[in-house]
């Protein structure tokens, strides 16, 4: 009973954390575009007392990235800066996805890199998707 207990610990834990360093490593990803591109990118994170719900809000602001800007209309840096935070999802996905399929790996590590690959592909799926305010609306108001 212990170990199932302490097993469902590790889960949760690594569950949240990964959904946190995805979100993290998202944001960070679209200051190192935007920094550049020498736009003054600046990294923003949640007031105190934020609930995390806001975790599975599109609209969250949990962590966002501001730059300069000389345009209010969407250039290419924009959907590059936009691409950005989605396709480091999508890597972090495949790399866990690279140590998963290890055949030395054990069924607790799988399971813990199944922790890690899912909120990586959600966060990508989300994230490309063409819907104001997310990244992909960005990327498509560019395009077309």
């Amino acid at each position: 009973m212990i170990k199932l207990i302490t097993l469902a610990i590790m889960f949760f834990a690594v569950f949240f954390a990964s959904i946190s360093f995805n979100i993290i490593f998202h944001e960070t990803a679209h200051y190192v575009v935007a920094d550049a591109y020498n736009l003054d990118p600046e990294m923003h994170f949640a007031p105190e007392g934020m609930s995390a719900s806001g975790l599975y809000s599109m609209d969250s602001s949990i962590a966002y990235v501001q730059y300069s800007s000389d345009t209010t209309s969407i250039t290419a840096e924009d959907a590059i800066i936009a691409s950005a935070g989605p396709f480091a999802n999508l890597f972090l996905a495949c790399m866990g996805l690279f140590f998963y399929f290890n055949p030395k790996r054990s069924q607790v590590t799988k399971i813990l890199l199944i922790l890690i690959i899912v909120p990586s592909f959600v966060s990508f799926a989300i994230n490309i998707l063409p819907v104001f305010p997310g990244d992909g609306y960005y990327i498509l108001q560019y395009l077309f």
